[in-house]
């Protein structure tokens, strides 16, 4: 819990490592994916958010930043410090899927 409650702006020494590998089968976009984008995500990366320009309200606008996404996550930068941090299932799923190179399934 200790490395999972570390995660925020700058990296911590205790982000957790995950593989750097796609899955099989890769986490589905639909069901595993977009929920952690909306529930953890989207409220600061909106059109009336704190990163307007940087919205992941559809599979697309993720898309288009999958590598930022990617760096951000993998060095537990996102969420910003001071707001909830991912758990460790989320970060694995989101950097899983990521690997995959971010797959519309």
């Amino acid at each position: 819990m200790l490395a999972v409650a570390s995660c925020g702006s700058p990296p911590a020494p205790a982000c957790p490592t995950f593989p750097s590998t796609c899955t099989q089968p890769p986490p589905s976009y639909a069901t595993d994916v977009a929920p952690i984008i909306q529930a953890r995500c989207a409220l600061c990366h909106s059109p009336t958010g704190v990163e307007p320009n940087r919205p992941y309200q559809t599979y697309m606008d993720v898309k288009q930043f999958q590598i930022d996404i990617l760096i951000q996550v993998r060095a537990c930068r996102m969420p910003p410090a001071g707001a909830e941090p991912l758990s460790m299932d989320e970060q694995a799923t989101l950097l899983a899927w990521l690997y995959c190179n971010g797959p519309n399934n």
